[in-house]
């Protein structure tokens, strides 16, 4: 069955992106300064899923980025099983490949070993010839779509992970990329998904790499 964990701090709705006032961080109710309601507040828990057998064990490593300490809580849930949708689009074996679509209408179908628990869109591909293809989300954001995810599998819904991306570089570029190894007429299940609960318009891209 899949499991995912997360991790959280407490609060995450602190925005610490402005610091440029440095005077009071003690009180950040009062936003009469600006005008301005208070920003959005950010979901700083990571989360990673993991397929696991009956009997396994794990261990699960909570570090941080810095030397700083901080307490945290560790979640441990079993996923739904996964259900193979029905309206996967077929692109054939066409290159280049220029998709555009949403998820916005979609639910969570299928998920990566990246994660991926927001609504999803399923593409199937075959490789036209051996050789290694690039498969992004590039335009994404652009379009609408706040933070791609994706993953792909061998043949269909049933089949191995061939790959997962999140960010082509995390927190900075949230569109997603894959350069993946394909034989012959191999044929490819293409999941555009999202991170956390992103989702909506979206472009899917497939070329031949350099």
């Amino acid at each position: 069955d899949d499991y995912r964990g997360e991790t959280s701090t407490g609060d995450t709705g602190t925005d610490t992106s402005d610091t440029s006032d440095t005077s009071d961080t003690s009180d950040t109710s009062d936003t009469g300064d600006t005008g301005a309601p208070p920003p959005p507040a950010v979901n700083l828990m990571p989360e990673l899923g993991a397929y696991l057998t009956a009997g396994q064990s794990v261990i699960a490593v909570v570090d941080t980025k810095s030397l700083t300490g901080y307490e945290f809580t560790l979640s441990v849930t079993q996923q739904p099983d996964e259900v193979c949708p029905d309206d996967i689009i077929d692109m054939g074996s066409a290159l280049p490949i220029i998709y555009e679509g949403t998820t916005a209408d979609s639910v969570n179908s299928l998920s990566g070993s990246c994660m991926g628990n927001a609504p999803d869109a399923q593409i199937q591909w075959t490789a036209p010839a051996a050789g290694n293809y690039i498969i992004d989300t590039r335009g994404s954001v652009a379009a609408g779509h706040e933070d791609t995810l994706l993953h792909v599998r061998d043949g269909d819904c049933a089949g191995v992970e061939l790959g997962c991306n999140d960010d082509i570089m995390m927190g900075m570029e949230r569109e997603s990329e894959l350069t993946l190894p394909l034989a012959a007429n191999q044929t490819i299940l293409i999941t555009v998904d999202g991170w956390s609960h992103f989702n909506g318009p979206f472009v899917l891209n497939i070329n031949n790499a350099p």
